[in-house]
């Protein structure tokens, strides 16, 4: 697949805008920074990113193998293993945005930023997703692997917690291999 010099340089805009997001916002830079973040475990942020690219690349490339995944409405009229995918990770996800929010509690103003930002992040994202659109038109939405991780990125904002640094070294591999294996493609067509 050869992109014309214009494709490329717009997906090179749209991966620069994804590492502005993920730098300061996500806290990218902050974990760079502070090299290791747990003193017991030794975990740090760019060794975590350069595992997660491997690992999350020759997952994708498996996963590719197995079945066409793609985050679309074609995953609930065919079941199967993507689906179980989806759901496995759906189930994660959850997991770490209670985790946060448990996080957010211990915070001064008891979570109310944290939470309020949250808020607007999901209704913001489910007002793009699920306002219907206008009866000519025939939407179709493609939620691409270089911009979903960005959004639940921002809520990683705990550097002493180990889940919050696993997780955005992971979601920033996944963002980067995206963008780097198939370019800021359009989630709305």
């Amino acid at each position: 697949d050869r992109r014309s010099e214009a494709q490329a340089r717009e997906d090179m805009l749209h991966t620069a805008a994804v590492a502005t997001v993920l730098g300061w916002p996500g806290r990218v830079v902050e974990r760079i920074s502070l090299g290791v973040v747990h003193a017991e475990s030794g975990l740090g942020f760019l060794p975590l990113l350069a595992l997660f690219l491997l690992t999350f690349t020759l997952l994708f490339e498996a996963t590719e193998q197995l079945t066409h995944l793609t985050l679309t409405a074609d995953l609930l009229r065919r079941p199967g293993f993507g689906l179980a995918v989806v759901v496995a990770s759906l189930l994660i996800i959850g997991w770490l945005v209670l985790h946060h929010v448990a996080l957010a509690r211990s915070l001064p103003d008891g979570g109310a930023l944290y939470g309020g930002c949250v808020a607007l992040g999901v209704g913001l994202h489910a007002a793009l997703f699920l306002w219907p659109a206008e009866r000519q038109a025939r939407l179709h939405t493609h939620l691409h692997h270089w911009y979903w991780p960005v959004p639940l990125s921002l809520f990683c904002q705990f550097t002493h917690s180990q889940a919050s640094l696993l997780v955005s070294a992971l979601f920033a591999a996944i963002s980067l291999h995206g963008c780097a294996c198939f370019g800021a493609a359009p989630v709305f067509t």
